[in-house]
């Protein structure tokens, strides 16, 4: 028993064995948050000068009584680009 306890204490990140679990969510919570509030401001504030949203294959019907639009080529770039940032990460 005393060998399974080892093993996951071994396994803890540095982070959780030095603050303990409630501290390292709430750091973790208030970071996607700001990473949140950063990523809305740029897309509110880069809106006039990139392309997002307006790109050519983005799919805009417009009818009688209504309109639908699909950003299709948008949530492409967008996926590509961040498949791209993250496996920096990895």
């Amino acid at each position: 028993m005393t060998e399974i306890c080892y093993n996951r204490e071994r396994w803890k990140t540095w982070a959780v064995r030095r603050l303990g679990k409630e501290q390292c969510m709430g750091k973790l919570l208030i970071t996607v948050g700001v990473l949140c509030i950063i990523i809305g401001a740029l897309i509110e504030l880069g809106s006039g000068f990139l392309p997002l949203g307006h790109l050519p294959g983005d799919i805009k019907i417009t009818g009688s009584h209504g309109s639908f639009y699909f950003p299709v080529v948008t949530c492409i770039v967008i996926s590509i680009v961040l498949n791209i940032i993250l496996s920096l990460f990895h």
